[in-house]
């Protein structure tokens, strides 16, 4: 992922090598996709080449001047050969001899001829639909060119020393290239699949580890919590409000209310419901206020035990503290209805009120906010508590964000943030580092 400074951009290439192994198996399957696909096509292609079938027949040639003093001009007299090989006269001879339907160009371009390295030796192939034809045509070629050289030259420069036979199968079948087709294929898609690891990973701009979360807001990580998609999750994640009891009580040891910021949507319920079943098992009385009001989690109803919500306290409908709190799931929960008057009921002094009555109540108060980013209400309340929390989701929580809100509070305004929905295997020591110390670990 990429970090802008002022004037520079950092690259962080441990987190680019740890995110193309962890690819691996996604980048080895797109280039055995890739090789497959590929070789898939190239067959169908040439198994729907239109093409007529051409036979080559093959005559081998030796130069009669080899072992004579003028073997020197050995390769002279085999070219001066072919040359006359493809004159209008020796061709147009061959084409009447066989009635062939084809002129001078065509019939010379199905002749082609070979020199073996370092020898006298030639070899003459001509390319025809029909191989037995084709090997009579050969044969017919190059009796007629040595007819007519003998009548030039005064002598038969060459010899046949093995003959022409006639062609078992066609030399024009289109061959598919299979291993070029699958290393292609291979190199290409993990060469595309690379590049597109690379690009999301330098466009990303989430936080993904304690690392990353710390680095931005500047704020010490106090515990982190389990992906809830992991079957251990209830157990660790109950070590990890272990944890942040601990932190909590080495931060401040006499707080009792403790407020749960967030700059989006990013898991805070569920963190402040696990911490409040924490506190209850561990004996402490303990309370969940929601002072989301612009847009409650809990709907337009609040529970039928408790008949009342945190408006008709704030509104001063009801002052008994008993008569808006609920019991869910065995804890207590004070919630509020949507309103309009949001910011009017949270800096009236009725909220004060409340947070006095509670904290003569409850041994801890937890304290839920709306988004930072989405509305008023949450800025409007801090500073009111002991301690306030940041909770930042791994993989979710932008850096930037994640770093406007802690720019957002003044300087010791804020104590700690949670990370959430780690994942990984609790044995590996990157799962662990994002738990710390306190969780006994290791």
């Amino acid at each position: 992922m990429v970090k802008e400074k002022n004037d520079y951009i950092l690259i962080d290439f441990t987190g680019l090598i740890k995110a193309m192994f962890n690819s691996l198996w996604f980048l080895i399957a797109v280039g055995v996709l890739g090789a497959v696909l590929t070789y898939a096509v190239g067959y169908i292609y040439t198994s729907n080449i239109q093409y007529t079938p051409m036979y080559s027949s093959t005559v081998k040639l030796y130069s009669t001047s080899a072992y004579s003093s003028a073997s020197r001009t050995a390769s002279t007299q085999m070219n001066d050969y072919y040359e006359i090989m493809r004159t209008r006269r020796v061709a147009n001879q061959v084409i009447s001899d066989f009635n062939l339907n084809m002129t001078y160009r065509e019939f010379t371009g199905q002749i082609s001829r070979s020199m073996v390295t370092d020898t006298n030796m030639m070899y003459i192939t001509v390319m025809f639909p029909n191989a037995e034809v084709g090997k009579e045509i050969l044969d017919d070629l190059i009796t007629v060119t040595s007819a007519y050289a003998l009548e030039i030259m005064g002598t038969i420069p060459v010899e046949v020393y093995d003959e022409a036979q006639v062609a078992e199968r066609p030399s024009n079948v289109p061959v598919l290239p299979t291993k070029k087709l699958l290393v292609f294929g291979f190199a290409g898609s993990f060469l595309l699949a690379f590049l597109i690891v690379l690009f999301l990973f330098l466009s990303d701009n989430k936080v993904r580890t304690s690392e990353d979360v710390k680095a931005e807001s500047k704020l010490d990580v106090l515990s982190a919590v389990l992906d809830k998609k992991n079957k251990k999750s209830p157990g660790i994640n109950k070590a990890s409000m272990q944890s942040l009891y601990g932190e909590l009580r080495m931060i401040k040891p006499d707080a009792k209310t403790i407020c749960f910021y967030t700059f989006s949507d990013e898991n805070k319920g569920s963190v402040i419901k696990d911490y409040l079943s924490f506190l209850t098992e561990a004996g402490k009385k303990a309370v969940y206020l929601d002072t989301e009001i612009t847009n409650p989690k809990w709907g337009i109803e609040v529970s039928e035990e408790s008949k009342n919500s945190l408006n008709d306290y704030l509104e001063g409908k009801v002052n008994d503290i008993a008569k808006i709190t609920s019991k869910d799931d065995g804890g207590n929960y004070i919630k509020p209805v949507q309103a309009n008057n949001t910011i009017e009921l949270l800096t009236g002094n009725s909220f004060d009120t409340l947070i006095d009555k509670l904290r003569s109540e409850y041994d801890v108060i937890l304290v839920d906010t709306a988004p930072f980013a989405y509305s008023a209400e949450a800025k409007v309340i801090r500073g009111k508590f002991d301690v306030t929390i940041v909770v930042a989701q791994l993989g979710k929580t932008k850096r930037e964000d994640c770093a406007s809100l802690s720019n957002s509070f003044k300087e010791n305004e804020l104590d700690g943030v949670i990370v959430t929905n780690v994942k990984g295997n609790i044995k590996k020591k990157a799962f662990k580092r994002e738990y710390g110390r306190f969780m006994g670990l290791y």
